[in-house]
């Protein structure tokens, strides 16, 4: 049976008025702000925190380098020299999009313990195979290392000597005189000491040092 127009006015009131209060219900309960909850590290970070304690820069002179612990033939295999000769020198960033090419390849077995502990998968690492992406800034060259060593001193310049042979009426003062020798006589007998055990006696062809 077909319903009246009153009744069919009171049906749509009834309907509008359930619409209107539903879209208030929706209103009130999408103008409430959602409880903040603390986002969970990274995968890349916690692999970084178990490998290096998060140092991204770190370089322990071990063949591995950077906050992950790239072994460098595998930087190298996988383009990480497009932004800088070793992983330690490459920015966090850029160190984990390199990563991103080596969990495509090899999966989290490359980070056989840290990996497993990170709970680190290729879909939350997001694997990936595509080119790396242009991200500065680039590293074309290992820095130097200032060497610590201290400069070893100088040696003392040996004084030169010549020798001279002694000829008649020659004395060790006359000599010393001769030749200025810093020290005098006495100088010239101490470094002739050896074969002059008297300084009054020196004998003629004896062959002595002159500093």
């Amino acid at each position: 049976m077909a319903r009246s127009a009153h009744g069919r006015r009171r049906h749509w009131q009834r309907a509008a008025g359930a619409t209107a209060a539903a879209g208030a219900l929706l209103a009130s309960t999408t103008a409430l702000p959602e409880p903040a909850q603390a986002a969970p590290a990274a995968p890349w970070d916690r692999v970084a925190a178990c490998e290096s304690s998060g140092r991204w820069h770190v370089n322990t002179h071990n063949h591995y380098y950077g906050g992950l612990q790239f072994w460098q033939p595998t930087w190298v295999d996988h383009g990480g020299t497009k932004y800088a000769p070793r992983a330690d020198l490459a920015t966090r960033r850029q160190q984990i999009e390199v990563a991103r090419r080596v969990l495509a390849a090899q999966g989290p077995k490359a980070w056989p313990v840290c990996g497993k502990k990170a709970g680190l998968t290729r879909a939350n690492g997001r694997a990936s195979r595509a080119p790396l992406p242009a991200i500065g800034p680039y590293v074309h060259t290992v820095p130097t290392a200032k060497s610590t060593r201290p400069t070893p001193p100088r040696a003392n310049p040996q004084p030169r000597v010549q020798r001279y042979q002694v000829r008649p009426g020659d004395s060790l003062s006359g000599l010393a005189e001769r030749f200025g020798v810093s020290g005098g006589w006495q100088a010239l007998w101490h470094y002739n000491r050896t074969n002059v055990p008297n300084p009054n006696v020196i004998l003629v062809g004896q062959l002595l040092q002159i500093p």
